[in-house]
């Protein structure tokens, strides 16, 4: 599973791991199943490929007010 993900983080970046975009992956019942905290799923996958700063910087961008 962790392959998978990370060759859609590579290629399309954390955008790609939404809850909505992963839905149709043989993973996301496993995912959620993992995700004993709750966090957003983009944020989990991170921390599960050991990737929080890509998820840092997504989420700065993302929330850039300028």
């Amino acid at each position: 599973m962790e392959q998978e993900l990370l060759k859609i983080l590579n290629k399309r970046g954390v955008s790609a791991l939404t809850d909505k975009a992963l839905k149709s992956s043989k993973y996301y019942d496993e995912i959620v199943k993992l995700n004993k905290t709750h966090l957003d799923i983009e944020e989990f996958c991170c921390l599960l490929l050991n990737r929080e700063d890509d998820y840092i910087m997504y989420i700065s961008i993302c929330n850039d007010d300028n």
